[in-house]
């Protein structure tokens, strides 16, 4: 596992009229990782994301950012959040400004950075996400697609080092998911860190450099998506399935048309690739 950026130790979360949603929970971000935590409905995954970015106070345990504490007064929580951004699932309850440069400027001007600064931040966030052209667009009259990037954008020109994201493909068609998840690399390729709070398995496997499984308000097993994701007695015990292409690759595998040392496919265009290679063989058996 490479250098974390931040560490969750033994978090413990209980509403005040309800049950207890995290238990002993650990988790590990790396430094200018893609990081996918999953779990089903009522795993804790919302749960979590608000400890982590300082909007709840655990009952016990400690998060640290390259090993300092969170601070939780609140000029402690006011430097935190400028180091770690949140991207709601729902952008309208993150979106509020009458247009998408108010919206995008309003954490560069909370900071209290000069102007100059903020027109650079937000000019840079907006082209990051594609939709400079949107800038003067009243955010009531966007798409779906096109608040999540706003939301995004907003994010990003606070110049966050690590980013969580809350269910970021819901709601979004394929098209849309295709453009979030290249804008995500571009953040990455950036050095910004990445966390995908998801129940989407086939994401996570195609996506994440390490992913860590939630059931029962702690963290089940963490570790490479390959080895994590085929676990079928973790996965089914926190409501999960194998992703479908892992589960493919495997059984290339055994029918001899993978190669046993050959990584696995990660997504469907890399499956697809690997079909063909095996259909232009002769004979069908292993040619890689």
């Amino acid at each position: 596992m490479s250098k974390p950026i931040l560490q969750a130790l033994g978090l413990s979360y209980r509403y005040p009229d309800g049950d207890t949603v995290l238990n002993d929970l650990t988790l590990t971000v790396p430094d200018n990782g893609r990081l996918a935590v999953l779990g089903a409905n009522g795993a804790g995954k919302t749960t979590l994301l608000l400890l982590l970015s300082g909007v709840l106070r655990p009952d016990r345990g400690e998060i640290r950012l390259e090993g300092r504490p969170l601070d939780y007064s609140r000029r402690g929580v006011g430097v935190w959040r400028q180091e770690i951004g949140v991207v709601l699932q729902d952008p309208d309850d993150q979106l509020f400004a009458a247009t998408v440069y108010q919206d995008v400027s309003f954490g560069p001007l909370n900071l209290g950075l000069p102007l100059p600064v903020v027109r650079e931040r937000v000019g840079a966030a907006l082209a990051a996400l594609d939709i400079a052209d949107l800038a003067d667009r009243p955010t009531h009259a966007l798409s779906f697609g096109q608040r999540k990037r706003v939301a995004i954008a907003g994010v990003l020109a606070m110049g966050p080092r690590l980013m969580f994201l809350d269910e970021p493909t819901a709601g979004l068609d394929p098209r849309g998911t295709q453009q979030l998840l290249l804008t995500l690399e571009q953040l990455h390729l950036a050095g910004t860190s990445l966390v995908l709070v998801t129940h989407d398995i086939d994401l996570a496997y195609g996506w994440a450099g390490e992913v860590a499984v939630l059931n029962r308000g702690t963290v089940a097993r963490q570790g490479p998506p390959a080895e994590v994701l085929m676990d079928r007695a973790l996965l089914a015990a926190g409501g999960l399935r194998p992703p479908w292409v892992l589960e493919v690759g495997f059984r290339l595998r055994d029918l001899g048309w993978l190669a046993p040392g050959v990584g696995l496919p990660r997504t469907q265009g890399e499956l697809l690739e690997r079909l063909a290679r095996v259909v232009r063989s002769e004979g069908g058996g292993s040619r890689e």
